[in-house]
């Protein structure tokens, strides 16, 4: 298979991204019930990982934005991204920083004078926890013509004679407690990087994903959320659940709860694009 330079590059990260250890099988420290007493406002952070934010902020923001709405319908409240970075950029700027002004090394005492005052800050926003989307290129496994990963089933093509691993994108999100404490660390597949284009199972034609099209369905994105939430997602609405309960038979619910969520969903672009979208910037999913 052949990947662009920067989907390769971007792979160097997989190491780091899938070594890190969930809590139990499911991503959770606490029961789902816990977790739910436990928290009740979440500040949101800005999504990061190994897709360049200037080329998909506006995708990003798509992600976010359903994010907190899957949130609001399991009754967490959340504040967004841009209020919770500019509070935390402000009390890092009142801190002083964190490194010694002449030799550039993070000095501990600084360190923790900053911890504290991003602390402070997001009690400030009335929040108990924060949450960081990040989007990471994974490698999975597909086996007769599906690939599975992080809590989703896709299709590559090519026949049921077909096996082996790829490279794909996924959403990881990293629930914290103000204190610092993990509440939840899980991950939902968004798309794989390839598919299968004809060829022989000895001799396989990949046709690998062009860089515009990544985050550009809105069925993936929300299938990626409602899995990386797990028992965070909410039940289904009326209009989804009846949006549903018309689809055709033999169709992957998960796919099709997905599509149905994303076709209800109300995308809210920036207020003023030239300011907070970039041109190059990518233009929000396709609903589908």
């Amino acid at each position: 298979m052949r990947f662009a330079a920067w989907f390769v590059s971007a792979a160097v990260a997989l190491a780091s991204a899938a070594g890190a250890a969930p809590y139990d099988e499911e991503g959770f420290r606490l029961t789902p019930a816990e977790l739910l007493m436990k928290v009740k406002r979440i500040c949101l952070r800005e999504p990061a990982g190994d897709l360049p934010r200037e080329v998909y902020a506006s995708r990003m923001l798509w992600l976010e934005q359903f994010i907190a709405a899957q949130l609001a319908r399991s009754e967490l409240e959340s504040v967004p991204s841009q209020r919770t970075e500019a509070a935390l950029a402000e009390a890092r700027k009142r801190a002083g920083g964190m490194h010694d002004a002449f030799t550039g090394r993070v000095m501990p005492a600084k360190r923790e004078a900053v911890l504290a005052a991003e602390r402070s800050a997001l009690v400030e926003l009335g929040c108990d926890a924060t949450l960081a989307p990040e989007i990471h290129v994974v490698r999975l496994r597909w086996e007769e013509g599906v690939a599975s990963w992080d809590h989703v089933r896709h299709s590559l093509g090519g026949g049921r004679s077909y096996l082996g691993t790829a490279l794909g994108i996924s959403l990881w999100l990293e629930l914290r407690a103000i204190s610092g404490e993990a509440l939840l660390e899980r991950a939902g597949g968004i798309q794989s990087l390839s598919t299968l284009e004809g060829g022989t199972v000895f001799d396989p034609k990949w046709h690998d994903a062009r860089p515009e099209n990544l985050l550009g369905s809105g069925m993936w994105n929300a299938r990626a959320v409602i899995a990386a939430l797990g028992a965070l997602a909410p039940a289904p609405t009326p209009e989804v659940a009846q949006c549903i309960a018309a689809a055709t038979k033999n169709v992957d619910a998960q796919a099709q709860r997905a599509q149905c969520e994303a076709e209800a969903f109300a995308f809210v672009p920036p207020a003023d694009p030239e300011k907070s979208q970039p041109d190059a910037s990518a233009p929000a999913p396709k609903q589908e």
